[in-house]
């Protein structure tokens, strides 16, 4: 029950498409009309501008947050648990929104926000992911670096089992989501 009211709680939240709200907002043009048509932090970014992409980074960074925040204080008995769920709704709500028609990011903001609410020593995941990306110039890449790393994070840091296999779910999520970056080459 805990499990599912969390993650339905962040679903909601995650639902909220951030990178179409900013883009609107900001430049009047709909970000699924524009460059890869995929509403994320980097298609906004290189769409639409520097601006609107990290407001949309920052929203769905907050999102995340917020789901989690209230899971927690909904089950503070078990706010790991609650947090965990929670963040693993609002991935799923931030990549198949209902209000875009269950389209979506490919939800590594919303990813990065969850594993640093849960564990600051999650930062150690993102260094071989940003060194990868700028590196090769890519941010797929970078993405599948963060993707891959996760779960190991999770057993290093001393998660659970239960954890440890969630995390390694989102970064498989994570990897189909980018399925299109290896058909279009665009890696």
């Amino acid at each position: 029950m805990l499990r599912t009211v969390c993650a339905v709680i962040g679903f909601v939240f995650g639902s909220i498409p951030c990178a179409a709200v900013f883009t609107k907002l900001l430049s009047g043009k709909n970000i699924l009309a524009e460059g890869s048509g995929n509403p994320g932090t980097a298609n906004v970014f290189f769409s639409v501008g520097a601006l609107p992409g990290v407001l949309t980074f920052a929203g769905d960074c907050i999102k995340t947050l917020a789901a989690v925040s209230i899971a927690c204080l909904t089950f503070p008995e078990a706010a790991e648990t609650a947090a965990l769920y929670a963040g693993v709704g609002a991935v799923l709500g931030h990549d198949f929104s209902p209000l875009l028609k269950f389209r979506g990011g490919k939800g590594v903001a919303v990813t990065i926000a969850l594993v640093l609410v849960l564990d600051r020593g999650f930062i150690s995941a993102l260094v071989p992911a940003l060194s990868a990306a700028l590196i090769t110039k890519k941010i797929a890449v970078g993405s599948f670096v963060f993707a891959g790393v996760l779960p190991f994070a999770a057993v290093v840091l001393g998660f659970d089992l239960e954890a440890a296999v969630v995390f390694s779910l989102l970064g498989l999520l994570m990897f189909v989501q980018h399925r299109n970056n290896f058909k279009n080459k665009i890696v």
